[in-house]
């Protein structure tokens, strides 16, 4: 169960449809950056996904929401979509 810091910020990014990121084609690493920038507060380096186990490439619990609202906001006629190409979202 994500704490509620992770929840917090679930929430801030789904109800502002990530509009604070700049328009065009963006790379995951950018999105990582603009999200930390915008809510670091939230963003805590220290508190990794409980899912990832023991495995030495698994990232802080904060990456792994944003990567969730990106998947949840992504469709065709939507503001966000994924370009097909691994760590690239196009924002309309």
């Amino acid at each position: 169960m994500a704490r509620p810091m992770e929840q917090k910020l679930y929430r801030e990014l789904i109800d502002s449809g990530l509009s604070f990121i700049d328009r065009g084609i963006r790379s995951t690493e950018e999105i990582y950056e603009t999200v930390r920038k915008r809510f670091p507060h939230l963003c805590d380096d220290e508190h990794f996904c409980d899912h990832y186990g023991e495995r030495t490439s698994h990232q802080p619990e904060w990456k792994h929401i944003t990567r969730s609202v990106l998947n949840g906001l992504k469709s065709t006629n939507g503001p966000v979509k994924y370009t097909g190409n691994r760590g690239f979202w196009l924002f309309n």
